[in-house]
């Protein structure tokens, strides 16, 4: 493994350690941290994972909007992925690898962008838009990717 993308997840991981909230446990391989927030909310946070592997992102909202946006600043600039809760259409690999499950629980909604079999172009910051919050919550998270 390359001694920089150690270093970046050593430092990832040390970043977020006091800000790890466990109120949620998930069935899928990679490292991810939930962010406390002072709303107590899960809000989508930094993680990385290994080529092939497959990755979620989380937010939750208030069971008032089901919908939320989420785009990508990567090496090709910031990309729509998914508008309310709709894909946009596109024939790059991400978008034909991932999906939005929205899952809604007494006055919360838990809204998760997963991604199947990660590519290293997948890396990147990932940004979630609840345009219904008020005030607008725009929140990111940086998504590292390990492997040649």
């Amino acid at each position: 493994m390359n001694l920089l993308y150690v270093i970046m997840l050593i430092s990832l991981l040390f970043s977020n350690s006091s800000n790890v909230n466990y109120r949620r446990k998930t069935s899928f391989s990679g490292v991810i941290f939930y962010s406390g927030v002072s709303s107590e909310r899960i809000r989508p946070d930094n993680i990385a994972v290994v080529v092939g592997e497959n990755w979620n992102l989380f937010y939750e909202s208030s069971a008032d909007y089901f919908f939320v946006n989420w785009y990508v600043v990567d090496a090709n600039g910031k990309r729509l992925l998914f508008l309310n809760g709709t894909k946009v259409s596109r024939k790059d690999t991400l978008s034909q690898r991932s999906t939005v499950r929205i899952h809604p629980d007494g006055d919360t909604i838990l809204h998760t962008l997963q991604v199947n079999n990660s590519e290293l172009s997948d890396a990147g910051r990932y940004i979630l838009e609840d345009i219904m919050a008020e005030p607008v919550v725009e929140v990111s998270a940086e998504v590292i990717i390990l492997g040649t």
